[in-house]
């Protein structure tokens, strides 16, 4: 257990169910905010404290960091946490999605009695890379979205939107994904370029 003052947080290493027998998980307690951060993966821990920050050349005292020993790897570096984007292996796919998204019109959200086709979405991306978006659907809160055809597109672009290729839905969803190991993305905003084609009373 650590207390990692750069983040706010307790943080608990401890092996999972699939460990080799070395801490594979962190779990964090934010006391700013009172809440449990989601587990993360860490690379077979065995000890960990907090240091100050290590830029390549030099130590920087003024700040600090965990700083934690891998166990069952011979020669391997202290790591580092919370000090990149960078990846430390292999790509990591990554997946978004949302069904049922309800769409807003100026007279407010779209009755779930009307059908929507969606024309464009234009993501409110940063970061660099490549995102695989696809659109879909159902007719029910309750029914599994069928999916239009994926379309990739570059995250840094003149033209930020898709062109989608669906039938008329009354319950919209999306999906964003990479598999990548150097770009990293968010995507905190979503617009919809959309028409109300039925409403059914």
């Amino acid at each position: 257990m650590v207390n990692n003052t750069q983040k706010n947080q307790v943080e608990l290493y401890y092996p999972d169910l699939n460990s080799t027998g070395w801490c594979n998980k962190m779990l964090s307690w934010r006391y700013d905010l009172k809440l449990w951060n989601a587990p993360r993966d860490v690379a077979n821990a065995c000890m960990a404290t907090e240091a100050p920050v290590y830029n390549g050349s030099s130590f920087n005292y003024a700040s600090r960091t965990v700083t934690y020993a891998r166990g069952s790897v011979s020669g391997s570096k202290m790591r580092q946490t919370n000090i990149t984007n960078g990846f430390a292996g292999s790509a990591i796919s990554c997946l978004f999605e949302r069904t049922n998204a309800a769409l807003q019109t100026a007279e407010g959200p779209v009755p779930y009695s009307a059908k929507v086709y969606i024309h464009r979405i234009l993501p409110e991306s940063v970061g660099t890379g490549k995102l695989t978006i696809s659109v879909g659907g159902a007719n029910s809160a309750a029914q599994t979205p069928t999916y239009g055809t994926s379309v990739q597109t570059d995250i840094v672009t003149d033209n930020p939107w898709v062109t989608t290729q669906q039938n008329t839905v009354r319950t919209v969803a999306i999906k964003m994904e990479s598999n990548d190991s150097t770009d990293t993305w968010n995507v905190p905003a979503l617009n919809w370029q959309a028409t109300i084609t039925e409403d059914a009373y």
